[in-house]
């Protein structure tokens, strides 16, 4: 059961809002019944105005995860950090770490993942855990992504890491990503939230993706989404008053 205040949410992005906020979840996309492909699809912009369950909980911590979220998706649009790095790392930490069948992170990053070239081939494998059957720079991304969560980063895989992004700070950035990501999820089951795609959905996306009745993310308008935010500094602490 959800253990903060705002037990009935709802997932959009990163962030966590009321199901009671009716005109705000009339925009969500429902795949899986966890919204989160509306970020992916523009229709967060209903969102923008409603307090999140995180911001009326502790205003500081939602203000550190949205520079966070800003900072590193206007990372990836200025091309500092592959996509398709950072959908497998998405994608990978969301098999790793969800609760089988309540999978976080996938409601919005499978069809990302498709738009940003990962096959849905490779994607299926990655599921049933059978690293062997992707290439070497993909498997390379994946077990990046699970080395930075597990604290097993060698000398070898960063600079694998360092060559395939094309830079150090490359890394970095991608490295702030993962650890969002992991977080969000962390975060997501200490308060009880659901991660809101079953194993169902999943299985209805992969199909829709091999036979096209699926449509991938659209990648573009979800980096122009977040590179174009403003730094909301001051935002949230006007907001809260004494209680940032």
């Amino acid at each position: 059961m959800p253990r903060v205040k705002g037990s009935n949410t709802h997932l959009a992005g990163y962030y966590y809002y009321d199901e009671d906020d009716g005109a705000a979840l009339a925009e969500l996309d429902p795949l899986g019944g966890s919204g989160e492909g509306a970020a992916v699809r523009g229709a967060a912009s209903a969102l923008e105005d409603r307090k999140t369950v995180i911001q009326r909980v502790s205003p500081v911590v939602e203000l550190a995860l949205r520079h966070l979220a800003i900072a590193t998706i206007k990372a990836q649009a200025r091309g500092l950090v592959p996509r398709v790095a950072k959908e497998w790392a998405a994608v990978t930490l969301s098999f790793r770490y969800s609760k089988p069948g309540d999978w976080h992170l996938l409601g919005a990053h499978l069809p990302l993942a498709i738009a940003a070239g990962i096959s849905v081939d490779d994607i299926a494998a990655l599921r049933a855990g059978q690293l062997d059957r992707l290439g070497d720079a993909d498997k390379q991304h994946v077990e990046f992504a699970l080395q930075v969560c597990s604290g097993g980063v060698t000398d070898e895989s960063w600079s694998r890491e360092v060559r395939l992004v094309g830079s150090e700070r490359g890394v970095v950035e991608l490295m702030a990503q993962v650890l969002l990501q992991f977080m969000h999820i962390r975060m997501a089951q200490a308060f009880g939230f659901p991660g809101g795609s079953s194993d169902a959905d999943v299985d209805a996306m992969i199909v829709g993706f091999r036979n096209g009745s699926s449509t991938p993310g659209d990648v573009d308008a979800y980096e122009r989404h977040y590179a174009s935010m403003a730094w909301p500094q001051g935002e949230i602490e006007a907001q809260a008053g004494t209680n940032a």
